[in-house]
């Protein structure tokens, strides 16, 4: 079913000129190391919220969404398509001791393009996977999973890092990025 989903996502959101890209944990799917996304995070321009709402309510069934903490996106919705959940997310941000990280989507925070029946799908990057999953609760075995996947296999957008860093982050999260780029 999610594949159906996401083939329908990509071609409307393409076909309409929206900037938007795939997170989460279908990001570590194309990377190999989960099996089963159980949702899909979509993260979408701010300014194209409203445009994007409506396509995706053409299809998809909305559900209650209430943003708790440590979250503060801007805006959070919740769909069902074909027995698959989707998190619609514009202005992602995520609340931690030392501020408010952001999530920046831009043409450089989308690192790859899978084809999917002929239309681009875009997934956002695996380093601000690293960073987003060691600021949200109970994620941070997936920021290991990078982790041991780029001391395999390189860290390919070393600047989404160094980006990274120029923001309000934990020092924790600061040092282990920055042991990070210097040992891979």
């Amino acid at each position: 079913m999610q594949r159906y989903v996401l083939n329908y996502i990509t071609k409307v959101l393409y076909e309409s000129d929206i900037r938007w890209a795939v997170g989460g944990s279908n990001v570590l799917a194309h990377y190999g190391l989960i099996q089963s996304p159980r949702d899909i995070d979509l993260l979408i321009d701010i300014n194209d919220v409203d445009k994007t709402s409506r396509l995706i309510e053409e299809s998809a069934s909305s559900l209650d969404a209430e943003s708790y903490p440590p979250f503060k996106t801007e805006v959070f919705k919740r769909y069902l398509m074909d027995e698959t959940e989707i998190d619609f997310m514009a202005g992602f941000a995520i609340v931690h001791e030392k501020g408010i990280y952001r999530y920046h989507l831009n043409e450089e925070s989308i690192t790859n393009r899978v084809l999917l029946e002929g239309y681009p799908l875009p997934l956002s990057s695996i380093e601000d996977w690293f960073i987003l999953y060691q600021l949200i609760p109970n994620k941070g075995e997936k920021a290991d999973l990078i982790e041991f996947y780029w001391k395999e296999n390189g860290i390919r957008h070393p600047s989404i890092l160094r980006k990274a860093l120029e923001q309000p982050l934990p020092d924790r999260i600061i040092e282990r990025t920055m042991h990070l780029l210097n040992e891979v």
